[in-house]
């Protein structure tokens, strides 16, 4: 596991790749939730450092993503970063399935959905 960004602590991390596939569990009610990169795609995008949409992050799907899903990495050893919010591209199909735990595509990229982290809205 590799963390990645500037941080005093652990907790602190703006992003999170893994060396290979990551258990992640999609959040309940977090769609009225915003961020001033216009959308939560577009906030994984600008702090991913890419320009192109990804395809969905679950292990298996080669649907386009459409949404930043809000997940939590409830498999972590480190018990800080299971409990951060974090945003991955998904499908609608699989977005739409809260409180479901996913594995993830080898080394898939983890941005923080903490705001004053990351977009500072």
């Amino acid at each position: 596991m590799h963390v990645r960004g500037h941080f005093r602590e652990m907790f602190m991390s703006k992003t999170l790749t893994g060396s290979g596939s990551i258990t992640m569990k999609n959040l309940n009610g977090t769609s009225d939730k915003d961020c001033s990169c216009g959308s939560w795609l577009g906030h994984w995008k600008k702090f991913s450092k890419t320009s192109t949409t990804p395809k969905c992050h679950v292990q298996g799907c080669e649907s386009q993503a459409e949404v930043g899903a809000h997940v939590i990495l409830p498999n972590m050893k480190n018990e800080s970063l299971r409990k951060l919010n974090y945003i991955a591209p998904m499908c609608k199909s699989h977005n739409g399935q809260p409180d479901t735990e996913f594995k993830s595509k080898p080394d898939s990229f983890f941005v923080s959905a903490n705001k004053a982290l990351t977009c500072g809205a």
